[in-house]
Formats: structure tokens, sequence, C-alpha cells
């Protein structure tokens, strides 16, 4: 059923009487609102009123009277026209029926008799296209005051007025005006039933603050914005779509929202479309237990089924049994997507599915398809397919080969997963059949940007570069690009062997994100002079030779401003016209800065400028590497730079020198900055130690700069002698008590590694009946006496390395007693 809903817009409609202030006080804003705006000749004789330059009957005074007046110049009883305009409404009038003779707008007399038309049109400032034109206000001005005469409303000859005998000298003003229609919105909710039948509904609409319910044809202001929404029945339907389409919809709560329209768009018509929620019925042909969703487990006898209710298009329902159901693979209730096998739990197997989209199924008509060099069996279902079938999106069709001698059906899975329409005839039209002819196909990799992993049709990965198989075979394709890197195909890509890949050129595979390219400087220090010559290459630079340019207010001078390079090859750079002289170098300093602006650097010195130089990478490893840069500094300059050599060679000891920043070992003859830092160490041999101060766990470091290593390596050597450890073996073993042994205060047992001057010590207890420590004495007449226990310490010498040691070696004697 249909009605007719009216929403009064807000503009009232005023009877006033007995105040003349009010009522002109709505016909100024009665005219305002009509879009009339005055024309300047109409302007001009507000003017003239408003400054006493108007006679009696409303004509112009002239000030001078060498001038004639304009009523001298008009025709004898001509009435005097002036034209207002309205913004919204494009006005052009003339003299004639035909609308072929325009009338001067600036200067209009008509004498009785005469006729005035016009056409219309809406202009552009209209607010939309509801707006149209209504007609004319005819106004008659004497004494400076102005009265309404006439209304004409639009015809569609253009006739405005014709002048009248007793018009005959008057002062007439034509007003256009227009006005909004009413903007019509129709409102429609309906669901679509198993047969494909529409059937309305009765849901609640709300336009604005208005609701309504059943199908509606709603009327409002064409000057209002306007919000649209909609509640139905969440417990019986779920929404499917909506026209137009809508920015909000929740099946939780049943409410679809339509996004706010404006006055100045144009008007649509509103549409809900439900369906009613699937219940799926499973068959079990055996007794199983099954857990739905994650649910509570239940138990299903043979022949019974399990209910599913409450569904919507595109659920996704998981199904765990504890044995294999077959009927889920082939139901046409629910598109089984993925069968799982569990190791572990009470279930042994889960499926997982989605309830297929009823309505605008493909229609599959298997005859329609014919294929060159075999026949093709396709199955539907787990049956093979004879007849049209009307297939849901997500539905498998799979297929069969019965190809001809000499010939094979192309490699791949088989499946057809139903899709779009023009889709899926386009998988079941590519179906083939091939010549069995053996191929080698080359399986390249991209110089950079990221790696191609390739699969048979197995899904067996292919790790050779040069692949033997059958012509037409399927090979898939996935994509991993490094960090900061595009690709340009999606994973799972497919191309047949013997025919092309799909790229035209393998390092094109993938590209490199714009952020994730550095702006490059390089900054020359005034030490490198004006006559040394660099040039640089990466990706984004072009070669070119670069120089120091000199003057008197430089220091650092840019030849390298702010330019994006890539990454994927690092910098090349070349030196020459100027000779290094020894124990000099060419410093290149790198600096790198992240996005989150935290920076590092690292330094290169050359004093050899006819060496090949090794790129300047901006990522060490770009395959690997997560970090995104956003400016790398290089800055050279010349620096001292004495070459390294590698100290003494010691018998029991290595002595190390490394990079105070990187914690690199120095090269032996490679250059060093003089200042830099580095950090020196001696690490004794197993079963030696080192002596002297800052020896910390067995091993003499320090940091310091570079020429103090020079000058100083052979006395550091000299003050930190690495001796051998005395091997002293304990023996705990005693007939009579207990051997405690401490090394320095710490308790020890069994061979022990000790440092020459160390105190042991022997804590001695007696253990065996009727036996005493010989020769023991108190502290004054034999007063705190104590013959069951004695401590015995003394210092580690050279002379016990490789000896055993027991209580005899500390002077301890047992003898008969108590």
């Amino acid at each position: 059923m249909r009605k007719q809903v009216v929403l009064l817009s807000a503009i009232p409609v005023l009877l006033l009487s007995g105040c003349s202030s009010v009522s002109k006080f709505m016909e100024n804003k009665m005219f305002e609102a009509s879009g009339i705006a005055e024309e300047h000749s109409y302007t001009d004789y507000q003017e003239y009123r408003d400054g006493g330059k108007l006679d009696l009957e409303g004509y112009y005074a002239e000030e001078s009277p060498d001038t004639e007046s304009a009523e001298d110049d008009r025709p004898s009883g001509a009435a005097h026209l002036t034209f207002a305009e309205n913004r919204y409404l494009d006005v052009a009038y003339f003299s004639d029926a035909g609308r072929t003779k325009p009338v001067d707008t600036k200067d209009c007399n008509l004498v009785p008799g005469d006729a005035l038309y016009a056409t219309v049109s809406v202009g552009k400032e209209a607010a939309n296209s509801m707006y149209t034109p209504a007609g004319f206000y005819i106004c008659q001005y004497a004494e400076g005051i102005r009265e309404q005469i006439a209304e004409i409303p639009a015809a569609a000859d253009g006739f405005i007025l014709q002048i009248t005998p007793e018009q005959s000298g008057a002062e007439l003003s034509i007003e256009p005006y227009g006005a909004y229609g009413m903007r019509t919105i129709s409102l429609q909710d309906y669901y679509t039933d198993e047969e494909g039948t529409k059937k309305e509904l009765s849901g609640k609409w709300t336009v604005n603050d208005g609701e309504y319910t059943e199908d509606s044809t709603v009327a409002i202001s064409a000057l209002s914005s306007y919000i649209i929404s909609y509640k139905y029945d969440s417990s019986e339907y779920f929404h499917l779509s909506s026209e137009p389409q809508c920015f909000y919809s929740d099946n939780a709560d049943g409410i679809v929202i339509f996004e706010e329209r404006k006055a100045s768009d144009e008007t649509d018509n509103y549409s809900v479309e439900l369906r009613k929620y699937v219940t799926v019925d499973l068959l079990s042909k055996q007794d199983r237990n099954v857990s739905v969703n994650g649910l509570e487990a239940q138990t299903i006898k043979a022949g019974n089924t399990q209910k599913i209710t409450q569904l919507k298009y595109g659920d996704r329902v998981t199904i765990a049994t504890d044995k294999e159901w077959p009927e889920l693979l082939n139901s046409r209730e629910l598109i089984c997507e993925t069968e799982e096998s569990l190791t572990s739990g009470v279930y042994r197997y889960k499926y997982t599915s989605t309830v297929p989209q009823k309505g605008g199924e493909f229609v599959f008509h298997p005859n329609d398809y014919t294929y060159e060099h075999g026949k093709i069996v396709f199955k539907c279902f787990g049956e093979e397919v004879t007849n049209t079938q009307y297939l849901a999106a997500g539905t498998k069709i799979t297929y069969e080969g019965i190809p001809d001698e000499g010939y094979q059906l192309a490699d791949g899975d088989h499946v057809i997963k139903v899709g779009g329409e023009e889709e899926t005839k386009r998988q079941l039209k590519d179906i083939h059949f091939i010549e069995s002819v053996k191929v080698a196909v080359a399986l390249e990799q991209p110089k950079y940007g990221g790696t191609i992993r390739y699969f048979d049709a197995a899904g067996d990965e292919i790790l050779e570069t040069s692949y033997q198989t059958l012509s037409g075979a399927k090979i898939r394709m996935e994509f991993f690009p490094w960090e900061g890197w595009i690709s340009h195909f999606n994973k799972g890509e497919v191309y047949e062997a013997g025919g092309k890949p799909p790229w035209s050129n393998i390092d094109d595979v993938f590209s490199e994100d714009p952020d994730h390219k550095p702006e490059l400087e390089v900054i020359l220090d005034k030490s490198v002079g004006e006559n040394m010559k660099f040039t640089f290459e990466a990706s984004g630079l072009g070669k070119e030779d670069y120089h120091y340019e000199d003057g008197w207010f430089r220091g650092n001078y840019t030849v390298v401003k702010s330019t994006k390079i890539g990454t994927e090859k690092g910098i090349s750079l070349s030196m020459g016209n100027r000779a290094i002289q020894s124990g000099k170098a060419i410093k290149i300093l790198v600096e790198r800065e992240e996005s989150d602006k935290k920076k590092s650097g690292a330094v290169r010195l050359i004093n050899d400028l006819t060496q090949l130089q090794e790129p300047i990478l901006i990522y060490e490893d770009p395959a690997t590497s997560r970090v995104w840069y956003q400016s790398i500094k290089i800055t050279i300059s010349v620096v001292d730079a004495p070459v390294f050599e590698a100290p003494p060679a010691l018998q029991h000891a290595v002595v190390s020198v490394k990079n105070a920043d990187t914690l690199e070992a120095l090269e032996y003859g490679k250059p060093f900055e003089a200042d830099a830092k580095v950090i020196v160490a001696i690490t004794p041999n197993s079963g030696y130690y080192v002596t002297g101060k800052n020896v910390k766990d067995n091993v003499y470091q320090q940091t310091m700069k570079f020429t103090k290593y020079q000058s100083d390596i052979r006395e550091m050597i000299d003050k930190h002698p690495v001796l051998k450890y005395c091997n002293i073996t304990l023996d705990a073993g005693d007939a009579y008590g207990t051997c405690t042994y401490k090394l320095d205060g710490d308790v020890k047992t069994g061979l022990i590694l000790a440092k020459e001057g160390q105190k042991l010590t022997l804590e001695y207890t007696i253990t065996s009946d009727g036996y005493v420590i010989e020769d023991a004495k108190g502290i004054v007449f034999g007063i705190g006496k104590d013959d069951q226990a004695k401590t015995v310490s003394m210092s580690v010498t050279t002379s016990m390395d490789g000896q055993k040691i027991n209580r005899d070696t500390f002077g301890i004697r047992v003898a008969k007693g108590r």
C-alpha cells in the first residue's frame, strides 16, 4: 500500500492585521526571500526617493535648468518601467509576442496598448533543481510609495502585461519571482523469498524527525537537508543491500542509516532489501560427535541431521567432528572452504564453510563449453554435471580431462571457484589441453627489490634456477618484496611453462617506495682543495664532476643538495686529480638519519685513490633491513691518518686493537684517523693471567686515541706481564678428619688455577674418635686450647705448580689422644 505524506517546511503563512509595523517587516522579509535583488535602475529610483530628488508624481527632479527632464523625453502618455533582478532567474524582456524584439531595460517607456513579454529560465545560483519560475509582481510607485497592483503567473506565451490608458504616465516595476517545490522521496522495504519473489515489509522509516511505516512517498522542503534511517526486525531478517548504499548497517540492532543529504543534492529514492535468516540441516550417515563454531559438543545419531539456525549470507561455519564427514564437501547449503585433519584432541577433522548467497546465481550450462584435443568432465557437489546448474558464489566446479592422444590437460588445481559471471566464464573457457612436450623454464630472480618463490602444480617449491617440465604446466609464484619495496604482482600469480612470464623485464617486478628513498647531501671540506675531483653515481643522481669551489668565506661546500636517490645499488664514488701524502687519508663520513630522527654514522678512510672503491650502501643488507632512512649526508675531508701497524706478538697472550665506535678490529696496513679512539686489550691464553693495573676479568683493556696507542703500546705490554697460573691439586681425602680449602676466602676443590701470592687456607677438623691435633696450644697456659680443629694459611708460590696439596703440606699433625 502506498500513501502520500507531506512534511511542512519551516516557511510559515501568517495572517497579519492591525499592526502596520509587523506587516511592513513581514513584507520586507518575504520580498528578500523571493530572491529579488533590484536592478540598478530600480535601486537608483530608491536612492532618488530617499534623497528627496523625486517630484510629487515620483519622477526625478532635474537640478540643472539646462538639462531636459526625463518626463520631456518620455513619449506622451507613456508609462515608465523599471525591472528588478532575481539572482536565481535569467530573464529577458520583449515587446512582441514572438519574443524577437528586446526592450531596453535601462530606459523602457510603453504607451497604452503596448505589451510586455518575457522568457524565463532558472539561473546557476538556485539552491537546487526544485526551484522554478513562478511569475511576476507588477508594482506601481506614486509619491515614493510602492504598491503591488498585479501578480502575473508564469505563462507559456511569456505575456506579462499590456499598458492601459489608466497607466498613462505611471511608474511601474516588473519583479520576477520563483518558488521551490517540495522534494518527494520514495521509501521502500522488502525481502526476497527462496523463489526470488519480492515481499513488502512494514519496517519503520525515519526522515529527520518524522516516522513512517509501510512503503511511503515523503515530501519535504526542497531547502532542507535530511537524514533517513530504517529499523527492522533483526530477529527474523538480516540486511542484504540498500539503495543508495548506506553508511551504517548492523544486524545486531536492525538499524540502517544513510548519509545526510544537503539541499543542493539531487533527490534519491530509498530502498532496503532484507532476507530471512538461513537454516541449514546437515545429514549424518553415521553416529558422530560434533561441535559447531566452538560451542558445546553434540551427538548426532546415524540418519539424523545437525540443524544450524540464524545464518546470514557470507557467515563462516566451523564444524569439528570425530569422523570424516564427506557430505560437508558436497553440500549446497554450506560451501566448504577448507578441510583439516587434527592431530590432537577429541575431534579429528575440522571443516570451515560459508553460507552462499541466494539470488543472482551463476547459470552453468556444461554443454556450452567444448575444447580442442579432448573432453572435459565437470563435477559439482560430488556429482557429474550434465544439465544446467544454478550455482551460488563460492561453489567449486571441479573438472577432469579425457585428452586426445599426444595431449594432456594443462597443470593446475583443476578447480574453478564460482565468482562473478564474466570471470567464471573466462576461467571455464581458459581450460585447455596441451601437447605433451618437455620444456626448460628459467626461473629468474630480480637483481634487487625482493625475491620470487616458485611452486609446481603439486605445491612443492622449485629451488632450481632451470626447471624441466611439460609445456603448459602451471608454475605458481609468490613475491616477497624487501622492506620499503612494492611488488607489482599478487602472490599466487601463475604462468604456463613454454609461455611468457607475466613481466617484460624481471627487474621491474619490484619498485622502491618513494618514502623509502632518502635525500642525499654531499659536502666537501675545504681540506680537499680546489683541484680534487669527485664523481658520484646512484639511482636518481646524474653522474658529473664535482669539485670544491674556494672562497674566503667558505668552510664546508655542498656539492649535492637534498636529492632523492634510490637505494638498490648504493652510491659509487671515485676520486682523482690529487695525490695523497703519507700519513694522510681521504675521510668519508656517512651519516644516516631515520624517519624517527634516530641517527647513525660510519667512517671510511682511503689513502690509495687508484683503488676501486666499494659502493657506499644505504642499507647494509637491503634484503633484511627494516630501517627507513630519511636522509644521508656524506662529508669528505683530508685528515691525518697514519697506517695501522700490528702490536708486537706475545708468547702467551693476544694484543688486539679495535675501532672504539664500530668495535671492528683494525686492519694491518690500513689508515686510521689519528685522533679517533681505539680499544687496546691484552687477553692471556688459557692457563695464563695478566698482571698490572686496569685488569678486569683477567683482561687488560684501555680506550685511547690512536696516536697514544702508537707511542705507548710497548710500555703497556711491559707494564702488564703475562704469567702462568700455578696448577694445584687440593687433596680432600684424609683418614682422620675433613679438609676445607679456600683461595682468597673462596672455597675450592680439586684442581685449581692460582696466581703467585694468593692466600691459600686449610680449615681442618678431626672427625675420628681417639685422635687429636699435635701441639695444639691455647692463648695463655693452655686456656682456649682446641685439639680437634685447626686453620693454617700460606701464600701460593711457583714451586706449588703441578703439586698435590694436603694436610701435611700445611704442617698439621695428628696423634692418638683421648
